[in-house]
C-alpha cells in the first residue's frame, strides 16, 4: 500500500474510533486552520486534523488540499514548548510532506529538521507554529515547509 494510501486509511480508522466514542463531551468553537508556504508557494488546507493519543502522549497535526499534505507528529508530548523534528527513523517528533498530485512523499531525513513550538495547548485546542526541509531520495529532491501555523480542535483518543 501507498504511504498515501497507507495515511489516509490511518487517519479514517482514527476518524471512526472518535466518532464512536460517546458524545457527552461537547466539542470546542475553534475551527480547523493550519497553512505555510511549500517551497515559497502560499498553501492554506482545505481540511485539518489533530489527535492525540494520552496513553502515548502522541500528537498528530495534518492538513491537507488536493494538491499538497502536510503534517507531523509530536512524541512525548506534554503541553506548549518548542519540539525539535528529527529524522523519520528516530522514533522521535518527525514530519513529512505529500505531492498529492505525484502522490511522492518527503520526509525528514539526511540531516534536515524542523520545528514545532506550540503557544497553545488545553487538551481540547492546539495552536502553534512549524516549519520543516524534507527530502524524497527517489527523486532526489528537497521540499521545504515554512511559516507554518496551526489552530485547531484535538480529538482525544
Amino acid at each position: 500500500m501507498s504511504p498515501h494510501k497507507l495515511f489516509w486509511t490511518a487517519l479514517l480508522i482514527m476518524l471512526n474510533v472518535a466518532c464512536s466514542q460517546s458524545d457527552d463531551a461537547v466539542a470546542p468553537a475553534t475551527e480547523a486552520t493550519l497553512s505555510a508556504d511549500i517551497n515559497g508557494q502560499s498553501f492554506t488546507t482545505g481540511s485539518a486534523v489533530s489527535t492525540y493519543e494520552k496513553a502515548t502522549k502522541r500528537l498528530t497535526v495534518t492538513g491537507s488540499t488536493n494538491t499538497h499534505q502536510v503534517g507531523f507528529t509530536l512524541v512525548d508530548f506534554s503541553g506548549a514548548s518548542a519540539i525539535t523534528l528529527e529524522d523519520r527513523l528516530s522514533n522521535k517528533s518527525t514530519g513529512s510532506y505529500v505531492d498529492v498530485k505525484k502522490n511522492t512523499m518527503y520526509t525528514i531525513q539526511g540531516g534536515r529538521t524542523g520545528t514545532v513550538t506550540v503557544t497553545r495547548f488545553s487538551g481540547n485546542v492546539i495552536e502553534g507554529t512549524f516549519s520543516l526541509k524534507t527530502y524524497n531520495s527517489g527523486d532526489k529532491t528537497e521540499v521545504v515547509v515554512s511559516n507554518g501555523q496551526f489552530k485547531m480542535p484535538v480529538e482525544n483518543l
